[in-house]
C-alpha cells in the first residue's frame, strides 16, 4: 500500500506517493501564481490550485510505481491564514488572500479596541495581527457581502476529493479565532468582529478521516473510490523535524 500526500503551498502545489516504509514512489509539482492586484494585495487563485492539484494527482497516480502499489489514503500540508470565500455549492467565489495580504488591517484594529492584543494572545496563543484569515473575512467580497462559508486552501482542495468541510487544529490556530485551551472557536473573538461562527469549518485533530474519493474524483485522478482522506496540518508544523534520541537526551 501507498499514501499520497498533497503539498499546498505558497508558491506551488507538490503531490508525492510514498510506501509504507516511506520511500518516494513518484512525484510531481507545479507553481502557483501569486496575484498582486494593488498595494497590499496578495492572493491566488483557489480553483486554479485545485485544478492544478487533480492533474498532479493525477499523474503520480498512474506513474507505474504507484499502480503497483496503489494508495490507500490521502492528506494534506498546507499555508497557513489564506481563506477562500465558497458558495453553497462549494465553488470560490473570489481569490484567497494569503498571509502578507494586508486587508484585513481594519478588522484587526477593531479586535485591538474590542478585546486588547492580551486577551486575543491569551485566546488564541498568537499575537493579534492581521495577517491571520479571521481578519479577512468581511473583505474577501465586495461591499462587505459574506459568502457561503470560509475555507482554508486545503479543506477546499479536499472538498472536490469528497470530502467534507473540516480544518484541523494546527491550521484553525492560523485563523485568528481560535481558542486553543477550549478547542472551539472563539464566541468572544467572532462575535467582536460579526463573523458568524457557521461561516467555518469544524475543526479536527490531524489524522482525523474527513471524507473519502468520490467517483467523480476517482475518474479524473485514477485513484480509487472509496479512497480515505484524512485531515492534515499546517505546513510549517509538518516541516517540524523532531529526533527522538535527541528528545531522550534533553528529557535525561
Amino acid at each position: 500500500m501507498s499514501f499520497l500526500g498533497i503539498d499546498l503551498g505558497t508558491t506551488g502545489s507538490r503531490v508525492a506517493a510514498y510506501d509504507a516504509d516511506g520511500h518516494e514512489l513518484a512525484a510531481q509539482a507545479q507553481r502557483t501564481a501569486v496575484v498582486r492586484p494593488a498595494p497590499g494585495r496578495a492572493e491566488i487563485d483557489a480553483d486554479a490550485v485545485r485544478a492544478a492539484v487533480g492533474r498532479l494527482v493525477g499523474e503520480v497516480a498512474a506513474d507505474p510505481a504507484v499502480a503497483a502499489d496503489p494508495v490507500e489514503a490521502l492528506s494534506f500540508s498546507t499555508l497557513g491564514e489564506a481563506i477562500v470565500p465558497v458558495g453553497p455549492d462549494g465553488a470560490a467565489l473570489g481569490p484567497a488572500p494569503l498571509s502578507m495580504d494586508l486587508r484585513g488591517t481594519a478588522s484587526a484594529e477593531k479586535l485591538a479596541a474590542a478585546l486588547g492584543g492580551d486577551r486575543v494572545q491569551a485566546i488564541t496563543g498568537q499575537p493579534l495581527h492581521p495577517m491571520f484569515s479571521v481578519h479577512k473575512v468581511r473583505e474577501l467580497l465586495p461591499g462587505g457581502a459574506l459568502p457561503a462559508a470560509v475555507r482554508t486552501v486545503d479543506d477546499h482542495v479536499a472538498g472536490w476529493f469528497g470530502a467534507a468541510p473540516a480544518i484541523d487544529l494546527t491550521m484553525a490556530a492560523r485563523t485568528g479565532a481560535f481558542d486553543v485551551t477550549a478547542g472551539r472557536w472563539s464566541d468572544e473573538i467572532l462575535g467582536a468582529l460579526d463573523v458568524p461562527t457557521a461561516l467555518l469549518s469544524e475543526p479536527v485533530l490531524a489524522g482525523t478521516v474527513i471524507g473519502a474519493v468520490t467517483a467523480g474524483a476517482a475518474a479524473a485522478t485514477g485513484l480509487r473510490p472509496g479512497t480515505p482522506i484524512v485531515a492534515g496540518v499546517h505546513d510549517q508544523a509538518a516541516a517540524f523535524d523532531v529526533d527522538p534520541k535527541k528528545v531522550g537526551q534533553d528529557l535525561a
